[in-house]
């Protein structure tokens, strides 16, 4: 499988867990996630105080190269925080929407 086809395929998922969220709740507060020492709340990529799929939008948009996250926002978008944002980082605010996850890995 190639790499266009597997991002592809993650996308594809990714969207109908997105879907299915917005579905049953609008967002998660952001009032208990960590800012890793940043004043940046992690996963709250727009800086509206709430992580939800307009967030995950923004990761995705930054993924295929269709908007570029800088400063705050790619701190915000880089959950895990290994210095990049990757479909990782796409996966977990997904799954702490669905509150699958309490907590990012960085925190």
């Amino acid at each position: 499988m190639t790499a266009k086809k597997f991002l592809s395929a993650l996308t594809g998922v990714a969207m109908c867990v997105t879907m299915t969220v917005s579905a049953g709740a609008v967002g998660v507060s952001t009032q208990n996630i960590g800012t890793q020492g940043t004043g940046v709340t992690l996963g709250d990529i727009n800086g509206d105080a709430v992580i939800n799929g307009k967030d995950v939008l923004l990761i995705k948009k930054n993924l295929i190269k269709l908007y570029d996250l800088k400063d705050e926002r790619f701190t915000a978008a880089d959950v895990d925080c290994d210095g990049r944002i990757t479909v990782s980082d796409l996966v977990l605010v997904q799954q702490y929407i669905a509150k699958i996850i309490t907590e990012f890995p960085a925190k």
